[in-house]
């Protein structure tokens, strides 16, 4: 089993309450720990909810540009919290683009802030030079557009996902009326690649 963060998991990542690279104010909690911790807390209940159903449970995660350091720190968290349990494998690294091969599956995850979907093939094929032809099936994972989105590109089907969080402000006024926050599970098998999946609607109102 795979919990994936796509990154911006925290809205924010300061007291600041704004965007750490553009400086957009942002509409949050303003109690900064009680964020942190529900952000970290959800992912714990995650991976042990996952550890129920499957004998081992990776962990990835990548840093946003809504939660730059922060994403660095649940991380901590998360491999603090299960660094004596040896069915969780937690990905340590700051990597910007992290990949996970399963059987003839490869799988990419990136935030979407600097690779882009249609670039996310040729990529792949860069960094898993000695793993690329042993795969058939290939698939791309991102977040930073908080919209459903698919790329079939020749190496790889590119999609981006919805984020949990629901409309700030500054979305508001920029006129974004997206629908809910979902969270995807994905069944990936070791010789065909996707074939199933489920997808829960979260009811932030």
């Amino acid at each position: 089993g795979i919990v994936v963060d796509l990154g911006d998991l925290m809205e924010v990542d300061d007291y600041k309450n704004m965007t750490p690279h553009s400086g957009n104010v942002l509409a949050v909690d303003s109690r900064y720990p009680k964020i942190l911790r529900a952000a970290y807390e959800s992912l714990i209940y995650a991976i042990e909810l996952a550890l129920t159903k499957h004998k081992t449970v990776y962990f990835y995660n990548i840093a946003g540009n809504h939660d730059v350091s922060s994403g660095d720190a649940v991380r901590e968290v998360i491999r603090v919290k299960f660094m004596d349990n040896p069915r969780v494998i937690v990905d340590e690294t700051p990597r910007p683009i992290k990949y996970h091969q399963h059987g003839s599956t490869l799988l990419q995850f990136a935030h979407g802030d600097g690779l882009k979907l249609h670039k996310a093939g040729e990529v792949m094929a860069h960094d898993c030079q000695d793993i690329f032809s042993s795969t058939k099936h290939r698939y791309s994972h991102f977040g930073h557009t908080h919209k459903d989105a698919v790329y079939e590109g020749p190496l790889t089907r590119a999609e981006s996902h919805r984020n949990l969080a629901p409309l700030n402000s500054w979305a508001y006024h920029k006129g974004f009326r997206g629908p809910l926050g979902t969270m995807k599970s994905i069944t990936y098998h070791v010789n065909h690649g996707e074939i199933s999946r489920s997808t829960f609607n979260v009811n932030m109102q």
